[in-house]
């Protein structure tokens, strides 16, 4: 998150360049939307008991578990031609690069076009809200996005595979809610690479079919780049920031 959020800052100087970043989490992270309060929607015991990192974005949505699972991550000038627009017109751009990309892979998505539905759970992938990515009826990629200093940052989420009770375990559910009435509701709305495909999809799998998705869709050519100093110096500044708790667990 401190990364992403250097980018940000610092393409917002003039120091950095639009990015398009694919990763996975190591030891397995609870994210959470920036407006999202951790109390009420997270069990943190059972984050701590289950070895599970917590995080707060700085990109909205609700909670996310990284854990079989690819995160990615795009940085650029909101006024940039390939992501310009108001926000549902800047994700339906971003949308395509994501479709062909999960159709390089065998699955036959669509972007959902209608407004948020209600929610029994802090879960991200409960509701597809506009431009989101549905295959077979159910959520496939879960996206958030956040503009600064006329710079974006999309995050999103590609589910490898899901495990709705995993998820639940750490979450605080309503008063009197069933857990395996809701891990039921869940599976019902929820879709990973496993299930659609009948087979394990890696990270390395899905990033390459998500680059060459959005190499498609925006008639371009990625050009592969490591980290500068000054980013890798930034990221570091703000580490610390989504170390503490005074972030992670702010109401």
């Amino acid at each position: 998150m401190a990364l992403d959020e250097a980018l940000l800052e610092l393409q917002s100087q003039g120091l950095s360049v639009p990015t398009l970043r694919t990763y996975g989490w190591e030891p397995p992270c609870l994210s959470l939307g920036y407006f999202q309060s951790a109390r009420g929607d997270v069990d943190l015991e059972a984050c701590r008991q289950r070895g599970v990192d917590l995080v707060r974005r700085p990109t909205g949505g609700r909670a996310v578990l990284h854990h079989r699972e690819l995160t990615y991550a795009l940085t650029a000038p909101a006024d940039h031609p390939l992501v310009s627009g108001g926000i549902k017109e800047s994700y339906a751009k971003i949308s395509q690069g994501l479709l062909l990309g999960l159709a390089r892979l065998g699955v036959a998505a669509r972007a959902e076009r209608r407004g948020k539905a209600g929610a029994w759970t802090g879960a991200c992938f409960e509701v597809a809200s506009d431009y989101e990515l549905v295959a077979g009826g159910k959520k496939v990629v879960g996206s958030a996005q956040l503009r600064r200093r006329g710079m974006l940052l999309q995050h999103g989420s590609l589910l490898l595979d899901f495990d709705a009770d995993a998820l639940l375990e750490l979450l605080e559910l309503p008063s009197g809610m069933e857990r395996g009435r809701v891990a039921a509701y869940l599976r019902g709305r929820v879709a990973s690479l496993k299930e659609l495909l009948g087979r394990e999809v890696g990270l390395a799998e899905a990033a390459q079919a998500l680059r060459a998705g959005f190499q498609a869709a925006w008639g371009v050519e990625l050009a592969p780049g490591e980290l500068t100093a000054a980013e890798r110096a930034m990221a570091a500044r703000l580490e610390a920031k989504y170390r503490s708790e005074a972030w992670n667990l702010r109401q």
